[in-house]
């Protein structure tokens, strides 16, 4: 969203949004939040909050504004702003769980890092992160280390933009069991000549 600050001006102002990104030129915001070559100029009120569109996902975008009064006369560009769009939520593809470890890997979507959140017991509860922005992981594979041995474990994975932003959306969650501990112990008493009674410790 963009929204401009009329600095003072009168409200017959009328003010052109300027942006530009890595690997084009200065466009133009067009009254319908599109993105133009045209110059369009409207009123603070008549932008309003303005949702600009077809931006790429995670892609940093520079804004500037300039004001043009009733006469004609426009002013300089304002001072610029830079800010990165979301990124896209990626895709858990697989969690591969061990005795007390879980192997997550998920397909990159241009992320600048990721956060994983996990749940346990019969359905996912409340969930958890595990790994936020400050732990700086970037690749798209994780192993969750310490977990108890038996138990039903979800993950979620969701992503960050260049300026440290999460999207909120999540990706799928998969979820798996975790392999029980062996048996020790195992005793066997001769009941008969045909059986064999066996015990064991948990």
């Amino acid at each position: 969203f963009v929204d401009i600050n009329p600095n003072g001006n009168p409200s017959n102002t009328t003010y052109a949004i300027r942006i530009s990104s890595a690997g084009w030129g200065p466009k133009y915001v067009q009254s319908n939040g599109s993105i133009g070559a045209s110059v369009v100029y409207q009123t603070d009120s008549d932008w309003g909050t303005t949702a600009v569109t077809g931006l790429s996902a995670n892609t940093q975008y520079t804004f500037d504004v300039k004001a043009k009064n009733a006469v004609g006369l426009v002013s300089d560009y304002s001072t610029a702003s830079s800010k990165y769009t979301l990124a896209s939520p990626p895709e858990l593809t697989s969690v591969n769980i061990a005795t007390t470890s879980a192997a997550l890997q998920w397909a990159d979507t241009g992320a600048t890092q990721y956060a994983i959140e996990r749940s346990s017991g019969d359905a996912p509860g409340l969930w958890s992160p595990i790994i936020q922005w400050i732990d700086g992981l970037t690749a798209s594979t994780f192993t969750d280390t310490g977990l108890s041995e038996d138990t039903k474990y979800y993950y979620r994975i969701k992503s960050y933009n260049g300026d440290g932003k999460i999207n909120d959306t999540p990706s799928n969650q998969l979820s798996d069991i975790t392999i029980p501990k062996p048996a020790i112990e195992l005793k066997g008493v001769a009941m008969s000549t045909h059986s064999i009674m066996w015990s064991w410790t948990d």
